[in-house]
């Protein structure tokens, strides 16, 4: 299979997901080849949920050695959106390949209205050998929540007494992941694994009571829970939602997927799984795409699957992506 069939197919496939603690855009191209490659990916998506998404992915690789890549995500979703807020992902990565072995990065700065701001970094140590590719994620994650009040929310007090409070919060939240890849690229056969793990450490920031915080002066996810609750409902659908689930607080993420290409045709199914950090609501997610190359540079993607979350229930969506690429394919039939 010619390296063009696979510019299309990873970017079809992996796309931008949070599930798998990168940027997929990065694997587009793993063979050399003379000229300036440009690829934009362009899309929209929706859900039964009345959930929007609207994103762009540029990819550009100035030499055989060097991949750079920036995305931008803007998405609405129906469950959390009683006031219309939205999430905005702005994302850039790159990737420095020397031999076998290879280094990449990224960052993410996450917006949510009335709700967070968030920035991670990332580390991506990378190691090639034929078809296979092995990929280590460490990442950490910083996130400010918009301040808050809360009306006579009940709380267990030192002595085991049930205590009615009142009062604000402003808080930040620090957490750490760590995961890895295994993607295996064949001639007509494409399959790929990953998970990852992240840690979280306890709330901390100015509250308005002091009876709240812990011996460390810090407030536990138990407490953020009972004091926050909209809040709390709002992340819950970002993790259950495939749009925003890089938005989401995520105890643990998993994906595997697998595709097969045929001439102008690919196709195939990603299954993935993650769980809420603060309702550990658990989220099964099962997507299916057909991609069909229209030219020589351009490719339509349809995709659609379902959400099924413990406390969300089932959420349906769909999907269409169009990509562009400068650089067109040598042949088409």
């Amino acid at each position: 299979m010619k390296w063009h069939w696979r510019i299309i197919f990873l970017i079809i496939v992996l796309g931008p997901t949070a599930l798998r603690g990168q940027d997929p855009l990065l694997d587009l191209l793993r063979e050399p080849e003379t000229g300036v490659d440009v690829i934009c990916k362009l899309g929209g998506e929706a859900d039964s949920d009345n959930g929007r998404l609207a994103e762009g992915n540029l990819h550009w690789r100035p030499s055989r050695h060097v991949q750079l890549s920036t995305g931008y995500t803007y998405s609405t979703l129906a469950t959390t959106n009683a006031t219309q807020t939205s999430t905005r992902i702005l994302s850039f990565a790159g990737e420095y390949n020397f031999g076998p072995l290879g280094l990449g990065g990224g960052f993410d700065h996450v917006s949510e209205s009335e709700l967070l701001t968030s920035n991670t970094f990332s580390l991506k140590p990378l190691f090639e050998s034929g078809a296979w590719r092995l990929e280590i994620n460490a990442s950490r994650r910083v996130t400010d929540f918009d301040p808050f009040g809360f009306q006579n929310v009940a709380i267990k007090g030192p002595n085991g007494m049930i205590l009615r409070v009142s009062g604000s919060a402003d808080l930040s939240l620090t957490n750490t992941g760590l995961g890895g890849v295994v993607d295996y690229q064949g001639e007509t056969l494409h399959a790929y694994a990953s998970y990852d793990s992240f840690s979280y450490g306890e709330y901390e920031g100015a509250t308005s009571l002091t009876a709240i915080r812990n011996a460390q002066g810090s407030i536990s996810a138990t407490m953020f829970n009972a004091l926050a609750a909209r809040m709390v409902t709002r992340l819950q659908r970002f993790a259950g939602s495939r749009a925003t689930v890089k938005a989401g607080l995520l105890d643990y993420a998993t994906t595997a997927g697998l595709d097969v290409t045929l001439r102008r045709f690919r196709f195939g199914l990603e299954a993935s799984r993650n769980r809420d950090h603060l309702t550990e609501n658990r989220s099964d997610s099962l997507t299916g795409f057909l991609a069909l190359d229209t030219s020589r540079r351009t490719t339509l993607e349809l995709r659609g699957g379902a959400t099924q979350s413990d406390q969300l229930g089932t959420i349906r969506f769909i999907g269409l992506n169009l990509v562009l690429r400068s650089l067109p394919k040598i042949t088409f039939s």
